[in-house]
């Protein structure tokens, strides 16, 4: 599955790199989230210098003003179904080529589990694209329909930042992230003190992505906000509050794992694992606040 973020781009590299088997990249894009077609179209223009062995295959999904009667749609703005008609997509695309042909779906643990931020952003209030549960329940629903393939997701054990420092061929990737996007409001410019950015540094999915580029040294790109530099007030920052509140808790690894568990269903043999993939990600943000980061917010999280 290939979205054009910078973890489908590590995905993509992994793969190439360490298997000759050939493979297919499964995108799609939309009239909503623009850029996306773009974001992929510039990433296989370098993949493909390097990569013979891959086929993309791009989708435009959208949904029609009006239904086939020629009646009014009602707009459905949440986008909930969107990870199951990415996902339904490579299943299609796995079973036309053949039988036990596995799907991998690259997403940092971090993001795939996504702990909450604040006791209000628990369970459904969050994305659940690559949580555990959720794949393992898409995997059992194609099973009953007596389809044989794999959801697998490697680096569920990973923050975004060690899928960066382990990537299998870096200078590609040193070559390529920038035309990568992980910015969850990229057409959302309101709070962008820079507007020609690609990428707004203030959703968590920005706040990920500059902390994983900061493990490597290469946490320099332009954004629409920089939080340590802004000249907003914090609290008026979408996210921001948030992100801090849950940076000032002292969570434990105890804690991560009730939260977890609190937040959806995961096997418990393996909770251990998940805890400590949130407790290396906080870890890693803090020494890029440690870093980067201002003398109000090290004063604020007491580093």
């Amino acid at each position: 599955m290939f979205s054009g973020g910078l973890d489908s781009l590590i995905g993509v590299i992994d793969q190439l790199t360490k298997s000759e088997d050939r493979i297919v990249l499964v995108s799609h894009y939309d009239a909503v989230f623009k850029g996306m077609k773009s974001d992929q179209d510039k990433l296989n223009e370098i993949l493909s210098k390097k990569y013979k062995h891959y086929h993309l295959l791009q989708t435009r999904v959208d949904i029609s003003c009006s239904d086939q009667n020629g009646n009014d749609r009602e707009n459905e703005s949440s986008l909930q179904s969107r990870s199951f008609l990415f996902l339904c997509q490579a299943i299609f695309v796995a079973n036309s080529t053949g039988n036990d042909i596995d799907v991998l779906i690259p997403e940092n643990g971090t993001i795939s589990l996504n702990h909450p931020l604040t006791p209000s952003r628990r369970s459904s209030c969050s994305t659940r694209t690559a949580h555990p549960y959720y794949l393992s329940k898409v995997a059992e629903f194609i099973s009953i329909l007596g389809l044989q393939h794999s959801i697998k997701n490697e680096y569920e054990m990973k923050t975004k930042g060690e899928m960066i420092e382990e990537c299998k061929n870096r200078d590609l990737l040193l070559a390529a992230y920038k035309s990568s996007c992980s910015c969850a409001k990229r057409g959302h410019k309101v709070h962008w003190e820079i507007r020609t950015a690609t990428h707004c540094g203030i959703c968590m999915p920005c706040i990920y992505r500059r902390v994983a580029l900061n493990k490597i040294g290469i946490d320099n790109e332009n954004i629409g906000t920089d939080l340590f530099v802004s000249k907003k007030t914090l609290n008026k920052l979408p996210d921001i509050p948030a992100f801090l509140d849950y940076m000032k808790q002292p969570f434990s690894i105890e804690d991560i794992e009730k939260n977890l568990l609190v937040n959806g269903t995961l096997p418990l043999d393996k909770i251990r694992e998940y805890a400590n993939v949130v407790y290396r990600t906080r870890n890693e943000i803090n020494k890029w606040i440690e870093a980067k980061g201002s003398d109000e917010i090290k004063k604020m999280l007491s580093l």
